[in-house]
């Protein structure tokens, strides 16, 4: 293809997108003229519709004034009507006649002569002046004389007894369809008057008037019926017809402007054919410029084409030294740069810059903050500041910090960076390398951690240890009293049996003392066995119903019974609440919280106990006035082997088991045991939560069966 046919291809290409964008203006303004032109026919309609509501209502008020003035009185009265009537028809001669009509529709009075005899009672304006008390306007009829339509007017009147009657005037509309023609109608828009019986009355074609056709089926027709005013083009008889219908709000009527279509949007056609018609010439012109341009450019063409291409030879050839030295540099495993060392904006990356942290080269160069902007957070401030102090000392520097992938992912990085001056010693640019050493630094984390973890090992091991070394002692030290107290009760009693002097009283008193003592020493061992039994989850419930209030209060009382401390006061426990539990656990859990509440209570004084039942739970609160818990205490009692730091002050003995014990065996029942204190010295209050249930009666335990 010439250089010629290539401009003129051009040409025709960058050209045509114009000339649719004209041809489519063209095309919208046509339909913008056509639209207005139909608007300006709607207001042609509107403009007749509102003439002849106003002849309506001039004609409507002037015979309400003459009913007025000529509402007879009497007989005598009705005599003297048919002399004025014909009076103001003399005065009026717009008006065909006026009629006096009585209730029953007989004329009682007429302006003409001879006076028409004909009955009117049926006559639909007739009754619906007499039933509505309005004056009224009806249909179209044609004039036996004139053999055109008119109009006929009726307005109520009150007649002598009382009667009620009507004034009739008979009105023509030729005059209303003359002045609708000479003000309004043009050259080829028609303008047609519709009754309410849909009746053509007004017409250009006289014949159509003479025979009152009726339109109603047509849609405008309908439309101008239904009260709607609007303007559509629509085609009836093979032509098309711009047609714009209003209505006669006080008549029912309606008002038709009809006009061919071509003849009415005829001047809009004729500017979209000259709008063409231009675009067409200057559509030639424009070739016609092209094509002598299109020569000279291409003559000029051919010399810049010689010289190009000695251009591209060296261009060539400069690219082949480039790609060497992209290949040299795009071979190191780092990132190569070159920046501004006013403004740290990168003049040049490497592409290795890509594959290390995924961002295309081409943001390097573009965004001025590109770096610091995807410095981790935490290492932005003291890497950008190093760098700049550097930068402005002159100095060559190294240093590492964390930049975020565009993964999200986290690359360490170490650059390297060579300042280079300008002639008068001033830092202008900075060159370095940015080598990924991500792998290094997790090496080096990995070994961090591997010796924090050694670290961490080693301290549990110890603590460990600690714990174990403090249980021994704490369990030997339990252990080693019962022991301790059974075998000097049993030496005093082998004394004293072999002296002879053990008497009954006394040997029934130490073995009462060896009984509980045993007792003591084998609760130490089942709460090391329940330990065990918890750590390793081989503790077994055996469940049933149980009313825990009943067990509460017994449980309660025989703790008192037997302790010899001062009884503790139950309350709330007087109905039943029923859980699912092992009775003998639950036992276990409300004696160790009893004990405990006298134990660490100044001689046994004020320890209560509640049984509550709040939002299905069951609830028991123990509370003492004892020597209570600091907020360290409160965490620390439910731990194996935790006890009070204030209770160890106080020499009260324990092994820290028991609470550590009843919270798992509540938990193991789907409960809570949860401790409150005020702070040391003021008292305590331990609350047991279990769920509730209901059970048959033959299936709950009580109290005193829970054994």
């Amino acid at each position: 293809m010439s250089q010629r046919a290539r401009v003129l291809l051009i040409l025709a290409v960058a050209m045509t997108p114009l000339l649719v964008l004209a041809i489519a203006l063209l095309w919208r303004e046509a339909g913008a003229g056509e639209a207005r032109i139909a608007r300006e026919r709607l207001g042609l309609a509107r403009a007749a519709a509102l003439a002849t509501e106003a002849f309506v209502e001039g004609n409507l008020s002037v015979l309400e004034s003459l009913a007025s003035d000529l509402s007879p009185s009497d007989g005598a009265d009705i005599e003297a009507l048919p002399e004025r009537l014909a009076g103001v028809v003399a005065a009026n001669p717009e008006w065909q006649g006026f009629t006096v009509v009585g209730a029953d529709g007989w004329n009682l009075a007429s302006s003409a002569t001879p006076a028409n005899t004909v009955n009117t009672g049926d006559r639909p304006y007739f009754q619906d002046a007499l039933a509505t008390g309005e004056s009224v306007v009806s249909a179209a009829i044609i004039g036996r004389l004139s053999g055109l339509p008119s109009i006929v007017f009726a307005t109520p009147l009150d007649l002598p007894g009382g009667e009620r009657g009507a004034l009739t005037a008979h009105v023509p509309v030729a005059e209303l369809a003359e002045g609708l023609r000479i003000n309004l109608a043009t050259q080829d828009a028609r303008i047609v008057l519709v009754d309410q019986d849909g009746q053509t009355f007004v017409h250009p074609d006289e014949e159509r008037v003479r025979l009152l056709t009726p339109a109603i089926g047509r849609p405008d027709v309908d439309a101008v019926l239904r009260g709607d005013a609007g303007t559509i083009v629509h085609d009836r008889d093979g032509v098309e017809t711009l047609t714009a219908y209003a209505p006669v709000g006080n008549a029912g009527w309606g008002v038709l402007v009809l006009e061919p279509a071509s003849t009415a949007f005829a001047p809009v056609q004729r500017a979209l054919l000259q709008g063409l018609g231009l675009l067409a010439l200057g559509a030639l012109g424009v070739g016609l410029i092209g094509w002598y341009f299109s020569g000279r450019l291409s003559r000029s063409y051919d010399r810049l084409n010689a010289t190009t291409r000695e251009a591209d030879e060296a261009r060539a050839d400069a690219e082949v030294a480039r790609h060497k030295y992209m290949d040299l540099v795009d071979g190191v495993d780092a990132i190569v740069w070159e920046a501004d060392a006013r403004t740290f904006e990168f003049h040049y990356v490497s592409q290795r810059a890509e594959r290390i942290l995924g961002y295309p080269t081409r943001r390097w160069l573009s965004e001025p903050t590109f770096w610091a902007d995807h410095i981790h957070a935490d290492d932005r401030e003291q890497a950008v500041n190093y760098c700049r102090a550097c930068t402005l000392a002159g100095q060559d520097h190294s240093f590492e910090y964390r930049a975020i992938a565009a993964d999200g992912g986290v690359v360490w990085l170490e650059d390297v960076v060579r300042v280079v001056r300008d002639p008068d010693g001033q830092p202008s640019l900075l060159r370095g390398v940015m080598i990924d050493v991500t792998e290094r630094r997790r090496a080096d984390d990995e070994r961090a951690r591997l010796l924090r973890a050694e670290q961490a090992a080693r301290e549990r091991a110890e603590e460990a240890v600690r714990g174990r070394d403090e249980f021994l002692s704490i369990a030997s030290h339990e252990l080693r009293n019962p022991v301790a107290g059974i075998k000097g009760t049993s030496e005093l009693m082998k004394r004293f049996a072999e002296r002879g002097t053990l008497t009954p009283e006394a040997l029934i008193r130490y073995a009462d003392t060896i009984t509980r003592t045993s007792e003591r020493l084998a609760r130490l061992v089942e709460d090391l066995l329940d330990v065990t039994r918890l750590q390793g989850g081989r503790l077994t419930l055996r469940l049933d119903a149980v009313d825990i209030a009943a067990l509460v209060r017994d449980t309660v009382a025989e703790q008192s019974a037997e302790s010899g401390a001062p009884p503790i006061e139950v309350t709330g426990a007087d109905e039943p609440c029923i859980a699912e539990a092992d009775p003998d656990r639950i036992r276990q859990i409300v004696q160790n919280l009893a004990e405990n509440a006298v134990k660490y209570s100044p001689g046994g004084q004020g320890v209560r106990v509640v049984v509550d039942r709040v939002a299905g739970q069951v609830t028991v609160s123990v509370h003492d006035q004892g020597i209570g818990l600091s907020e360290q205490g409160l965490g620390d009692i439910f731990q194996p082997f935790g006890r009070a730091s204030n209770a160890a002050e106080a020499n009260i003995p324990g092994m820290g088991l028991g609470l550590y014990i009843c919270r798992r065996l509540a938990e193991a029942h789907g409960g809570s045991i949860d401790a409150s204190s005020p702070g040391e010295g003021q008292g305590s209050t331990f609350v047991l939560s279990l769920p509730v249930t209901a059970a048959p009666p033959e299936r709950v335990v009580t109290g005193s069966a829970a054994r």
